[in-house]
């Protein structure tokens, strides 16, 4: 029986959800996108 997949975290989908919306994106890019968003959480530690 396989184990039970990992699933990312609300922050790791939040970082995943900047490419998604806008395209291609640099690293640069979505920290900076991110602070733009009203309700932006800052990310999670690990």
């Amino acid at each position: 029986m396989c184990p039970d997949p990992i699933r990312p975290s609300d922050g790791e989908l939040a970082l995943r959800s900047v490419p998604w919306r806008r395209g291609p994106s640099t690293v640069r890019d979505v920290p900076m996108e991110r602070a733009r968003e009203p309700h932006a959480a800052p990310p999670e530690a690990p």
